[in-house]
């Protein structure tokens, strides 16, 4: 729940005035220590009443009358007998204080009956998020808000503005007493009749994945209540667990790719938001904007609504794509041809899934949270890699609609913004692990020779069957994306001139002609089979340098290709035109790239720390120094992509002079781009 605004009681200081009853007669504020509570309002001479003046943090005073009992001891304090662990702490809390600063221990009851003289400390369901009140009736005095950390705040405050420790006494608000009530916009919001202040947001149990049908609940929440509580002071909680009969619910479905559509239904007393990741949160702010007609910052007060089953509705979040197919692709080829223009990214390598927390991999919202922490705006590229869910031993990690409505969501939201997604694939073998060594990881092992390899992309066999089932995932994010109107980069079967994946040609030392036939395959497979259009195709083996076969020897050709590139891991010796692998590729015409690219994990560039984390020496300045050094030597550079982790753009040092550099388009930089090209 949302603490209390500064402008109540966030830091009260009190100033001291006295006034007699005679409204001519005062007394000037003194400031005066009592024996445990520091400085405090200065109690009446007489019995009779008086007033203090409360100053807040912007200046201005609430003036409260007050009438001292000095028979503090007296008094009892009160709570519900079913309050909630956090009031009992506030109640505790304030019992403490009180004993701080007068010696007086008050006892604790459950119950105001037979209570003559008594401090009762509850919630009041009626007061909005930043309302409170300490006020008497009946003798007893009240001290209410509209949530725990409200109430916490203002417990706080009767113990430093009406508790005077030198006289062991209490200071009784008379008349309206110290409160802060608010005229909102809405007096009420009922759903079906019943208050919206009684519901709880809960996220459909149809997700089946854990922990986050309670984070998707809790973001929902995070959209719906800065409205709702400025619209009527009410926030809602968010529920786990087992469904009560009598509860009262927003449910919530994510299990929808198409980014920008919600529906809203309300039925049977519970609302139900129905879209993607990113769109049912807008669904939760429409509640209040669209279907109980609230206005942001409007100055009307007192309206009410009953949101009922004629209120559903459908709608749309409203994320656009500022480029096409064609514009992205223009957009490398400008880059290409400029020595002013190189579009930045980074691999995020494992991302955000329900069985594949963020602390395993940079997903997008980690990587984005790397670069706000560091004020820093975005690489333009955001490249994501599900290859992890592909292997036949992990089937317990298959791909959930949730966690690709969550996926496809926050690309598009990057997108929106300016920013351009890749995918890269590192697809499991497809013959299983039956020929991947033990201890391996799941994209290694052996195709078993050119028949081994060539059966892979021939239709029908055990192996073309394999290769489908592996690329499932990744297909299902390409589709989701390109049925979104969001067009990428594809960077599939990478570093294929190298001995270390089961499609490299000389891992099974095949001839490159069938590494050729295999990119094909998967080309129209995913064009023509599957029916994606708005998609740019990657081809980035690795360099000429060691055994690597010649870049050319794998290249799948003009037609099945948009964009060339090599993965570049250096020990800061500029390696990347080894064997001239890198003019190579510039000779084909298309545009040029360092799709993976940053130090080698060797001790030339890094330095093992204690905990067995490593500071590079190699960073983004290292970085930026050589990509000069290549458009200077001639050499056309369009774009570069940093690998995830602590060899990322966000993790590596001097990124904040990389991304600063004028020759280095972010996120914000493309976005400009894209308005005027």
């Amino acid at each position: 729940m949302k603490k209390i605004l500064s402008l109540v009681i966030a830091v009260l200081l009190i100033v001291l005035a006295i006034a007699l009853v005679s409204c001519d007669d005062s007394k000037d504020p003194v400031d005066q220590s009592g024996n445990k509570g520091g400085t405090e309002t200065e109690a009446p001479e007489n019995a009779g009443s008086a007033k203090i003046s409360v100053k807040k943090d912007d200046g201005t005073s609430v003036v409260v009358g007050v009438d001292e009992d000095k028979d503090l001891a007296s008094y009892v304090i009160v709570r519900d007998d079913n309050a909630s662990s956090k009031i009992k702490t506030v109640v505790s809390d304030l019992r403490k204080a009180i004993l701080e600063k007068t010696d007086i221990g008050l006892n604790i009851k459950t119950s105001t009956q037979g209570v003559s003289k008594g401090i009762v400390v509850a919630l009041d369901k009626n007061m909005g998020t930043e309302e409170f009140s300490i006020t008497t009736k009946d003798g007893k005095i009240y001290i209410k808000a509209g949530t725990e950390e409200v109430l916490a705040e203002t417990a706080n405050a009767f113990v430093k503005n009406f508790i005077y420790g030198k006289n062991k006494s209490v200071l009784v608000p008379a008349g309206k007493g110290y409160l802060n009530l608010i005229n909102y916009y809405f007096d009420s919001i009922t759903i079906d009749g019943t208050p919206i202040s009684e519901f709880e947001v809960m996220a459909d149990k149809s997700l089946v994945s854990g922990i986050d049908d309670v984070m998707i609940a809790e973001k929902v929440a995070e959209a719906l209540n800065p409205v709702l509580a400025e619209a009527s002071g009410y926030e809602l909680n968010t529920a786990s667990g087992r469904i009560k009969d009598d509860g009262h619910y927003i449910f919530v479905n994510v299990n929808s790719t198409k980014v920008n559509d919600y529906s809203i239904k309300i039925e049977n007393g519970n609302v139900y938001l129905t879209g993607s990741y990113y769109s049912v949160q807008a669904a939760a702010k429409a509640l209040v904007t669209d279907l109980a007609g609230y206005t942001a910052g409007s100055g009307e007060s007192g309206k009410t609504a009953n949101l009922t089953s004629a209120d559903s509705k459908n709608g749309s979040a409203g994320l656009t794509v500022p480029y096409t197919k064609a514009e992205l692709l223009q957009a490398f080829v400008d880059a290409n041809e400029r020595d002013d223009m190189i579009i930045s990214g980074t691999h995020v390598w494992q991302n955000e899934t329900s069985k594949m927390p963020l602390g395993n991999g940079y997903g997008i919202e980690n990587t984005l949270s790397k670069y706000e922490a560091k004020n820093l705006d975005p690489g333009a590229i955001i490249e994501l890699d599900i290859g992890y869910l592909s292997s036949f031993e992990k089937d317990e990690e298959r791909l959930l609609t949730y966690d690709l409505s969550r996926l496809v969501s926050n690309a598009m939201e990057h997108v929106s913004k300016g920013g351009i997604i890749s995918i890269c694939a590192h697809w499991a073998n497809p013959y299983g692990a039956a020929n991947v060594t033990p201890g391996q990881s799941w994209y290694k092992g052996w195709t078993g020779g050119e028949d081994g390899y060539r059966a892979v992309y021939t239709e029908g066999t055990e192996a073309n069957k394999g290769l489908k089932q592996v690329m499932d995932t990744t297909v299902a994010l390409i589709k989701a994306l390109d049925e979104n109107g969001v067009p990428f980069l594809f960077r599939p079967l990478h570093e294929c001139n190298g001995d270390w994946f089961w499609w490299c040609v000389r891992t099974d030392k095949v001839d490159g002609s069938l590494y050729i036939d295999l990119w094909r395959y998967v080309h129209d497979y995913i064009t023509n089979d599957i029916g994606v259009k708005d998609i740019l195709w990657v081809y980035a083996p690795g360099g000429n340098g060691g055994s690597n076969t010649p870049v050319l020897d794998t290249y799948p050709g003009d037609d099945y290709v948009d964009i060339v590139g090599i993965d570049w891991y250096t020990s800061g010796k500029l390696e990347y035109n080894n064997g001239n692998g890198y003019t190579d590729l510039m000779a084909t015409g298309k545009p040029i790239a360092i799709t993976e690219f940053g130090p080698a994990e060797n001790d030339s560039t890094r330095k093992k720390q204690v905990d067995g984390s490593y500071i590079y020496f190699y960073d983004c300045e290292s970085m930026l120094a050589d990509m000069k050094s290549m458009l200077a030597a001639g050499h056309k550079l369009s774009y570069f992509s940093t690998w995830t982790w602590s060899r990322s753009i966000a993790q590596l040092s001097g990124n904040d002079v990389l991304l600063n550099d004028p020759i280095i388009y972010t996120r914000s930089d493309m976005m400009e781009y894209w308005k005027n090209n």
